[in-house]
């Protein structure tokens, strides 16, 4: 068993081998990154995105409920700092990751506009943040496979200006 175990991780690292998306969905996470990393093609065309989208309904709405999970998460990470949203969520996917033309996980962004709030004060009386503050956009990419589970990469909430 230990033999087959190494010679499947040899494999992984190898530029040639072939997985398939079951073999690929029961991998775990590094392995999964690895994979992603190494041998799959990003597909980042609008119309290729497009019609993903459309042959995968139930997998985008997954995404979707993935990526307000992540903005969530915000309250007690970039939001504790000196940031607040100004705007909707937005979620985007922005490419596939492909082995032999065919999808294998989704890279996609949660963004919300924002301000950087120390840079100046709330406007009680207009209940809004003036339009000297620090105007920008917080947010975190993410990966999801084909079975809508999140592969961690390591992307974080970020500000932008």
């Amino acid at each position: 068993m230990k033999t087959i175990l190494i010679f499947f991780i040899l494999s992984l690292q190898s530029t040639s081998f072939a997985l398939s998306k079951n073999a690929f969905l029961a991998l775990d996470e590094k392995d999964k990154e690895n994979f992603i990393n190494t041998q799959t093609v990003e597909v980042d065309d609008t119309e290729s995105i497009e019609l993903f989208q459309k042959e995968n309904p139930n997998l985008v709405a997954e995404i979707m409920k993935q990526g307000e999970y992540l903005a969530n998460i915000w309250g007690d990470t970039i939001l504790e700092g000196p940031y607040s949203l100004t705007g909707d969520l937005e979620i985007t996917i922005y490419s596939l990751y492909t082995f032999d033309g065919e999808p294998y996980a989704v890279l996609a962004t949660v963004s919300s506009s924002a301000v950087f709030t120390d840079s100046c004060e709330y406007d009680e009386d207009a209940d809004a943040w003036p339009d000297d503050c620090g105007a920008g956009t917080i947010s975190e990419s993410f990966v999801v496979d084909m079975a809508a589970q999140t592969i961690d990469f390591g992307y974080y909430a970020e500000f932008n200006d």
